[in-house]
């Protein structure tokens, strides 16, 4: 399903999006604020890295950038800028050597993995001791979870897996990492992106709510970005348990 019209629905077709990687590239500057102190500058893989938005964002940060991308369309739009950084396929497929990144970063991606257990393996076997990995994912007891109930706008055909913070911390702990960071993830959006995600994932409030908002709003404003909370989470957790796990 992660052809052309899946990344045109989320305002991503290559040579006219602009407006979308100004927004995008604003919510990548905040999350690796997040990091500051917590993670030297090194070696970065993106695993789900579309267009490679936030690689451009890391790379002018000094990070060596990777990424992955499973859809074909994506993979070649990013590797139009990085080149063989960026793997068309799975993480799986990749190869990477041990211990070879000093950062890991899963945007939106840890729910559509079909079994994360595997997957969260693979991805400690490739960062280096003390690594850290970055997970942005929905929040199933967010205040919009629980305020949409089944209608939950994040309830999608490629959403596979569902997390709570206490479940992803213990999937974590499990797999062999420690837990650093666990709150709410803002993203940069614009009225312009919310009315044409609503169209393309139909909701019985938002898509005619955001159908009322679009049509009042001057132009001028509809690409103004600002933060929202929209119902994930970001978690930063590191390669390793910590002491008093390890004790346990």
């Amino acid at each position: 399903m992660y052809r052309s019209d899946y990344y045109r629905s989320w305002g991503i077709a290559g040579d006219d999006d602009e407006s979308t990687r100004v927004m995008k590239q604003g919510t990548f500057v905040r999350r690796m604020k997040r990091l500051a102190g917590l993670v030297p500058i090194g070696r970065v893989l993106d695993v789900g890295c579309a267009t490679g938005y936030f690689l451009e964002v890391a790379a002018s940060a000094g990070w060596e950038v990777f990424g992955v991308e499973l859809s074909d369309y994506a993979s070649e739009l990013a590797r139009r800028t990085f080149g063989d950084h960026v793997f068309n396929g799975t993480l799986e497929q990749a190869h990477y050597p041990d211990g070879y990144f000093d950062l890991v970063t899963l945007s939106d991606l840890l729910e559509h993995v079909p079994d994360p257990r595997p997957f969260l393996s693979e991805v400690r076997r490739l960062l280096r001791p003390d690594g850290m990995l970055m997970i942005v994912t929905p929040d199933v007891t967010s205040l919009s979870a629980r305020l949409m109930g089944g209608r939950w706008s994040h309830y999608k055909q490629e959403h596979l897996h569902y997390f709570s913070p206490e479940t992803i911390t213990r999937l974590l702990s499990e797999s062999g990492f420690s837990v650093v960071l666990n709150g709410a993830a803002a993203k940069i959006l614009n009225c312009a992106y919310v009315a044409n995600q609503f169209r393309v994932y139909p909701h019985f409030l938002m898509t005619p709510l955001c159908r009322i908002v679009d049509t009042l709003l001057p132009a001028s404003l509809k690409e103004w970005n600002f933060p929202v909370y929209c119902g994930e989470m970001l978690v930063l957790a590191r390669n390793g348990r910590n002491s008093s796990r390890e004790g346990a």
